[in-house]
């Protein structure tokens, strides 16, 4: 958890300040972009904007059309009416490196600093990046680093989003980092005293979060492609239906489920299996890598839009014979108003509204 706390500070250096005004979270994912205003210094919610994408605008984090996704930023920019005035945004995880490393003591952090990027270009074979690093261990010639680097290129995508829209960005962060402070939060406030691991499954990929005694200890995650079983459901049931003119495909999918006009037993099979494959990847790796071993009585949490197809939770929970709940539950007592199918989704732009505001 050291490493995480580090990194944090080392994240608030490379971008834009650790010291930020309360911004609005926008979280640019693959099938919506969701924007979220906190009340201040809460995670109450005071407004939110959740807009459907067209399919391969975004994928894995690659924004295809800069314009495109500007204009829906700042069409729902507009109608959200903000009163604050920037906003707090997340390059995706393969956008970044972290790195341990081992260098001789300097006299001055300039001599680190050109040690570093010297064996960065060397190693990366190429300067053009972004660098911050902290000092974790400290030895008699010599000392470990740890070190995060950030593509420029992605950084200078997100950011011409935002300067397209003419919107100001207060703060840059990668999103699993602001998940996981996120819900070190949640779990510290309400003393949440079991193993848990968090499950985000979304279109392009599912992710899984472990925690020990309130704190983020492990994260993992795999690729997956939802869009290929959903279009082929949509097609078998709905032969006259042009995938072209569905955006939300996932609203759209629900809305046929619940009209009885598909069976979803195929696609939450194949969603549960993943999860399974993934829980299995991370009990392993948490037991060789961290030397933590999960009880038989853990809990894990769903988010993102998947999971509340149905089936998920329930199937996942015989498969792993754990308890499964909705992440939405840590947070819906100060957000009554607001449907578990749209906070489920808010999760990572709320974590991105964090910044600025005094939380715990």
């Amino acid at each position: 958890m050291k490493h995480i706390i580090k990194l944090f500070q080392i994240l608030k250096k490379v971008f834009l300040g650790y010291e930020t005004p309360p911004c609005v979270g926008v979280d640019i994912g693959s099938a919506s972009i969701k924007m979220v205003e906190l009340c201040k210094d809460s995670l109450k919610i005071s407004s939110y904007s959740i807009k459907a994408v067209a399919k391969n605008l975004v994928v894995h984090g690659v924004i295809n059309n800069i314009e495109q996704v500007s204009e829906i930023i700042l069409s729902q920019w507009q109608l959200l009416n903000s009163k604050y005035t920037q906003i707090a945004i997340a390059i995706p995880y393969n956008a970044v490196i972290i790195k341990d490393m081992v260098t001789p003591k300097f006299k001055t952090k300039y001599e680190l600093d050109n040690f570093v990027l010297k064996q960065l270009i060397q190693e990366l074979d190429t300067d053009d990046i972004d660098f911050d690093y902290v000092i974790t261990q400290e030895h008699l010639n010599e000392q470990n680093i740890l070190v995060i680097v950030a593509k420029k290129e992605k950084i200078e995508e997100y950011e011409a989003v935002a300067q397209i829209a003419d919107i100001s960005i207060s703060a840059i962060d990668v999103e699993p980092f602001a998940i996981q402070y996120l819900f070190d939060k949640l779990l510290n406030r309400q003393q949440f005293s079991k193993q848990m691991i968090l499950v985000d499954i979304g279109l392009p990929r599912i992710r899984a979060y472990a925690f020990e005694k309130q704190r983020h200890v492990y994260f993992n995650e795999i690729n997956v492609d939802y869009y290929s079983y959903i279009e082929n459901a949509i097609l078998n049931s709905a032969k006259d239906v042009a995938l072209k003119d569905i955006i939300d495909i996932n609203n759209f999918l629900v809305d046929l489920i619940n009209q009885n006009k598909i069976n979803p037993n195929e696609l939450t099979d194949v969603i549960v299996a993943d999860v399974n494959k993934l829980l299995q990847l991370v009990k392993s790796n948490l037991l060789v890598e961290k030397k933590i071993s999960l009880s038989t009585d853990y809990d894990i949490y769903l988010m993102g839009g998947n999971s509340l197809i149905p089936g998920v939770l329930r199937k996942i929970s015989n498969l792993q014979h754990v308890k499964v709940y909705y992440a939405d539950e840590f947070i819906s007592t100060l957000n009554k108003n607001i449907a578990r199918s749209d906070l489920i989704r808010l999760i990572p732009a709320m974590s991105l509204a964090m910044w600025g505001q005094q939380i715990g």
